[in-house]
């Protein structure tokens, strides 16, 4: 005997294949194309070369300060300073500092020279000159060396100036290191954030990470899938227990599977009474003779030619004017979904317990909103 094989429509596939995906937590992206991300790591790179530059460049700047500072302390302790009296005659011993003899360099004719200076009274501006002073003791050291000319060498050695260790100043020290680390720093954390903000700016046509993107968000909903997702809501005159946040979708329905409900009778037109006058205006609900009990007759929930005559002032073709039909669509069996009412496993059941018509609403529905009952805003 050949098995019959169950008819599956489009939606029981699309069903089947995200029944147990979870959608707060998978994402995946489906955009049209997107081209990949500008990486970090050029960036990266350029930066620490920069880095590496500004630090040799500190250091070497730092070391070339301290050499032309040195060098300008060297010129100004190495030109000649006259220390003259209050006579304006150079002393003996600013004398020699000018000439280079010292002590050590003219040996026991120091103290003779000394007082060979003293006893002629070379201090006396009025006999001497400075000029005169300094003839009469290069003269006079002269010829001391002349008479000793192994002291030339020492005196001459001693007089000139010591040469400039470039190489010394561009030697590592605590002093360099600090300030060509601290300046490098500075240079590459700035340029290291201006270039983020440019990548991010280059990035910002090729990343999703600014939405929440979701499997088959990119479809069109099936009405079966909205029938599953949300709950419903009667589109006029009935009342209902579910509380709306948000209308989605709206669907005519049939009345399959509901049954006839009470309704009060209303006047088709105005009443009078004996008199002449208006007792019941057209539309209101008539009541027994004692004048308290509504009348009520008997009549389908879902008021299917009302739904006719809205596909009509609508303009719907007929091929898209289409009804539902409430005993055939899954409301929430076995209770799975914990955001509709508990209890329904069919439409039909949770239209026939939880629907009601109040007194006072003279039109009973046609169809029902598809409604968010979450907490949302609504544009």
């Amino acid at each position: 005997m050949a098995v019959k094989k169950k008819n599956v429509t489009d939606y029981d596939s699309l069903r089947q294949r995200t029944q147990d995906r979870d959608v707060y937590m998978e994402q995946q992206v489906g955009r049209s194309r997107i081209h990949e991300k500008f990486s970090k790591r050029p960036r990266q790179i350029f930066v620490a070369v920069i880095a590496v530059l500004i630090f040799l460049a500190t250091y070497f700047g730092v070391g070339l300060i301290q050499l032309g500072y040195y060098a300008a302390n060297q010129a100004v302790s190495t030109q000649t300073q006259e220390s003259t009296s209050s006579s304006g005659l150079l002393s003996f011993s600013a004398w020699c500092d000018q000439n280079g003899f010292t002590e050590a360099t003219l040996g026991e004719e120091y103290d003779y020279a000394q007082g060979f200076w003293k006893g002629n009274d070379f201090n006396n501006h009025e006999e001497f000159t400075q000029e005169q002073v300094e003839g009469l003791y290069n003269e006079y050291a002269q010829a001391y060396l002349a008479e000793h000319p192994e002291e030339r060498e020492q005196v001459l050695s001693e007089s000139t100036e010591p040469a400039i260790d470039y190489v010394s100043f561009f030697t590592p020290d605590f002093l360099k290191i600090i300030i060509a680390l601290f300046v490098s720093s500075v240079v590459a954390s700035v340029l290291y954030q201006t270039l983020m903000r440019q990548l991010d700016a280059q990035n910002l046509m090729n990343t999703t990470d600014d939405i929440n993107q979701y499997p088959n968000d990119q479809h069109i909903a099936y009405p079966q899938e909205l029938q599953d997702r949300f709950d419903w809501f009667p589109d006029v005159g009935a009342h209902c227990d579910v509380q709306v946040t948000s209308l989605i979708s709206h669907m005519m329905l049939t009345n399959k599977g509901l049954g006839k409900i009470a309704v009060p009778e209303r006047a088709k037109k105005d009443v009078l009474d004996s008199d002449g006058d208006i007792a019941v205006y057209k539309g209101e609900v008539l009541y027994s003779d004692d004048g308290e009990t509504p009348i009520y007759k008997q009549m389908p929930m879902i008021d299917e030619a009302f739904g006719d005559y809205i596909f009509d002032a609508s303009n719907v073709p007929k091929k898209f004017r289409i009804k539902y039909n409430p005993s055939d669509i899954d409301y929430n069996p076995e209770d799975k979904n914990r955001e509709k009412l508990k209890g329904f496993p069919k439409l039909s059941d949770m239209i026939g317990a939880t629907w009601s018509m109040p007194l006072y609403e003279p039109q009973r529905p046609a169809g029902a909103y598809l409604v968010d009952t979450s907490p949302s805003n609504t544009i």
